[in-house]
């Protein structure tokens, strides 16, 4: 017969913690795909405030260096362009919205290429190569699509994004569920 040694962790976590986490993700996920449109202006005015509160944290940190003696007029005009970002999300939020779509369209785009790039340099044949080319394939599309079509791809990302956070979520009580049930140990 087989002997089985467990061994413990320091790591001590209350019985109703993780179960917690995964309702709050299973909660998280549904209210991504339900109320998409709330949560994306939420968090534009939060990035907006925290410009704010970062441009005040750099030009007072270029008073305080300049009290100390060094040059600090850039954090100054860094200052000065964060809080003028922060008072742009709330004046023209679609706007900074758009500039975040497009941005993000333009990276996936990069990275695509990039990714094809090395992956038509690779020597390696196999599985390796079609991961670097199939992730470049896709990467450089879904950036084409988001240009094109930014509203429809958009939702989409944001209800596969909330689809996959409720999954996770499901995961996480369903292991939850599994380690609640008592361990035998052989004796």
């Amino acid at each position: 017969m087989e002997e089985v040694a467990l061994q413990e962790t320091w790591i001590h976590l209350p019985p109703a913690l993780v179960p917690a986490a995964g309702a709050l993700l299973v909660a998280a996920g549904i209210s991504l795909m339900v109320w998409s449109d709330l949560l994306v202006d939420l968090l534009i005015i939060v990035l907006g405030v925290l410009a704010i509160i970062l441009g005040m944290g750099f030009i007072a940190g270029g008073y305080f260096m300049g009290r100390a003696g060094i040059h600090q007029i850039l954090l100054f005009i860094a200052g000065l362009a964060s809080i003028l970002i922060g008072i742009l999300v709330f004046l023209k939020r679609d706007l900074v919205f758009d500039l975040i779509i497009y941005l993000g369209a333009v990276i996936a785009i990069l990275g695509g290429l990039f990714l094809l790039f090395i992956g038509g340099l690779l020597s390696v044949h196999g599985w390796g190569r079609r991961v670097f080319l199939g992730g470049g394939a896709g990467l450089l599309l879904s950036g084409i699509a988001l240009l094109l079509f930014p509203d429809l791809v958009t939702r989409i990302l944001l209800a596969a994004g909330g689809a996959v956070i409720a999954g996770a979520g499901c995961g996480i009580l369903l292991f939850a569920l599994i380690r609640r049930r008592e361990i035998k140990h052989p004796v």
